[in-house]
């Protein structure tokens, strides 16, 4: 989640990628500050300029994901962990596991494997559903099974290290924690 941000800060990040991206203010990209850059600029709008802006640079952006889907994937799975948030922030929870969901996981998985390979750890494999990453060759040391939800929550930072390490885990997760996320774990249980 994003602690501290109102349902309008994250329209606001998500339209500053666009934004930031189609104007290539890249240096920085994903940290604290660059994301605080894009919610701080749009900080006197409303939702509905915001979502304005959103629409004007749909074109353009558009036109690149159509060309880049690697690109693409990208976008889509941070735009759909972010719809998990806002979901989460007004108390719905439908569609959880469903194909955006899905695909998201289907992204962040295999980068995951990438981290635990460079980190020399023992095979890991994570299962979601009838979907299965692996980070290398030869006997799996430890697994995870969750739903894609929970998969996607762990992933993208959404989960503390306790709440990870309380999922269906088979071994000891400890080595994985910090590499299970590109963006670390949340600091605090997050309940939804």
């Amino acid at each position: 989640m994003c602690p501290g941000w109102t349902v309008k800060d994250v329209y606001a990040h998500v339209v500053g990628i666009n934004d930031d991206f189609l104007s290539g203010r890249l240096e920085g990209v994903g940290t604290e500050a660059w994301t605080a850059a894009q919610v701080d600029k749009r900080a006197d709008r409303s939702l509905d300029e915001v979502c304005d802006e959103w629409e004007r640079l749909r074109p353009d952006v558009d036109a690149i994901m159509a060309s880049d889907h690697g690109t693409a994937m990208r976008a889509t799975s941070d735009l759909v962990s972010h719809r998990l948030d806002v979901l989460s922030t007004l108390g719905r929870s439908e569609d959880r596991d469903g194909r955006a969901t899905r695909l998201a996981v289907a992204r962040y998985g295999p980068a995951v494997m990438e981290r635990v390979a460079a980190a020399g750890l023992p095979v890991l494999e994570i299962v979601v559903g009838d979907q299965r990453w692996v980070s290398g060759e030869g006997e799996v040391a430890v697994s995870l099974t969750a739903s894609a939800f929970e998969a996607c929550r762990v992933l993208t930072g959404r989960r503390s290290a306790a709440q990870t390490t309380a999922l269906d885990w088979t071994g000891d997760p400890a080595p994985y924690l910090e590499l299970l996320s590109p963006y670390g774990s949340a600091a605090f249980d997050v309940e939804e």
